[in-house]
């Protein structure tokens, strides 16, 4: 069989067909030679093949209940406020980085054309 379509193919590319062409009769060929083998042997038709049973997974661990928003819980922690000399020197701090980048930049120029 294997010499036969071999010699298929070469026969096929000697025509000038392309590859494509070539490998779909060959295996349109091949998968009628088969069909038919299996029919003259009275061969059983191929199932699905048969899945491995899946391990079962471990249970998850219960989650802890959140406590409502606006509960005083003692597990419930807030944010302490800001303190007001932090905000001020951070302000000053972004101000000074603004004045810095700004005379850090060169003047602009403008190029064109000239008249």
């Amino acid at each position: 069989m294997q010499n036969r379509l071999y010699n298929r193919y070469v026969k096929l590319k000697a025509r000038g067909k392309t590859e494509t062409k070539i490998i779909v009769a060959i295996a349109r060929e091949l998968s009628a030679f088969l069909w038919e083998l299996q029919n003259k042997l009275n061969l059983p038709l191929p199932g699905p093949a048969p899945i491995a049973p899946i391990a079962p997974i471990a249970p998850i661990a219960p989650i802890a209940p959140i406590a409502p928003i606006g509960s005083h819980s003692s597990t419930t922690h807030r944010a302490a406020a800001p303190d007001p000399a932090v905000i001020g020197q951070a302000r000053r701090w972004i101000a000074r980085l603004h004045q810095t980048a700004s005379s850090a930049l060169p003047a602009p120029t403008w190029s064109g054309s000239s008249s």
